[in-house]
């Protein structure tokens, strides 16, 4: 399905990016999370996106070489620390008590 506001193109990319990124773009964009936050090693990146359990940091660094692709959430929420995409706010439509 093509886009009606978005050029073909320009839509594949950003899919491929948010779906399916290089490991060169991945490695990048942690790196230069790493530089312009509080958390400079790969093991306190790895936390602050959620990663548990001791192949945490490894994982991550799994991530940056291409041995495997970061899943969806993760890819997600350091898209959103960077500033790459838009922050989504679900609003808050029932209380259960």
């Amino acid at each position: 399905m093509q886009h009606q506001h978005i050029p073909h193109c320009l839509a594949c990319a950003w899919v491929r990016i948010l779906l399916m990124p290089h490991p060169d773009i991945v490695y990048a964009y942690i790196e230069q999370f790493k530089r312009h936050s509080e958390f400079k090693s790969d093991k306190a990146v790895a936390q602050w996106l959620g990663m548990r359990g001791n192949n945490a940091e490894r994982n991550l660094r799994a991530f940056k070489t291409g041995e495997s692709k970061p899943p969806f959430g993760i890819w997600r929420r350091l898209l959103v620390a960077t500033g790459r995409v838009p922050q989504e706010i679900i609003p808050v439509i029932a209380f259960m008590r």
